[in-house]
């Protein structure tokens, strides 16, 4: 049986304007693309909760339909997260469980409220390294997948908000692997933020601009940073990709 949703508030090193910006505001209702009728929720209890509309508009008994793994400890990482969870085709989502571990679920069919199937897990950030997912994108053949993470870390004294851009690979859609990982820095989080896996492409829109400080594959080359207002700031050093951030202001 599901419960209340589980609601977060910032601990109190969780101060900045950073942290704010990145983790202040959460929609813990989670809309399916694919099934317009359905909506889904985290728990008090770890469970991911599965609440259908009919066409009168009443919603049904919120229905479980996966326990996130490792609730008792995890629930105790320091200065963790909401869940954040995203569903990338009609029968796989991507969960960042705030605590540090990211999941590849293979859901099924979502409307027939069965049970989820973790695919892969991984704390790919490190240990009790909490974040959250802001943008998943799966490519056409359903082989490549990209994974945008955000997390905010201390720098010279202060706060920065960091992107995670994480690639995977799978040959046979059950079995996934990290193939590549690169890194932006910004001193906000951004507003907007969307990749696409077919082009490679990275998109964002804020209040400030980020630039990339390492990729596990090419070298990233320093370079000026400083940004006109509305001026996109292109790829560093990684010349394969169309990659671009905006700045709004």
């Amino acid at each position: 049986m599901c419960q209340r949703p589980e609601v977060l508030k910032l601990s109190e090193r969780q101060y900045s304007l950073q942290h704010v910006k990145a983790f202040g505001l959460h929609n813990h209702l989670i809309l399916d693309p694919w099934n317009k009728n359905c909506v889904f929720y985290v728990d008090s209890q770890w469970k991911i909760c599965l609440v259908s509309i009919d066409e009168n508009s009443r919603a049904s008994e919120a229905c479980p339909v996966l326990a996130v793994p490792d609730s008792s400890y995890k629930k105790n990482v320091p200065d963790r997260l909401c869940m954040t969870l995203e569903f990338i085709s009609a029968e796989l989502a991507i969960l960042a469980d705030g605590a540090g571990t990211l999941y590849i679920i293979k859901t099924g069919v979502r409307t027939s409220g069965s049970a989820w199937e973790v695919l892969h897990s991984e704390v790919v950030l490190g240990e009790d390294k909490p974040f959250l997912l802001r943008s998943a994108s799966l490519s056409r053949k359903e082989t490549e997948l990209e994974i945008i993470l955000l997390h905010v870390d201390t720098k010279d004294d202060g706060f920065i908000s960091i992107l995670e851009w994480l690639s995977f690979h799978s040959d046979d859609g059950t079995k996934w692997a990290v193939t590549q990982s690169r890194r932006l820095e910004g001193k906000l989080s951004p507003d907007h933020v969307n990749v696409v896996s077919d082009t490679q492409s990275l998109y964002l829109s804020g209040e400030q601009s980020f630039k990339f400080v390492y990729d596990s594959i090419n070298p990233v080359e320093e370079e000026d940073d400083k940004m006109a207002d509305g001026q996109f700031l292109p790829t560093l050093g990684v010349k394969q990709m169309r990659t671009l951030s905006y700045s709004l202001l």
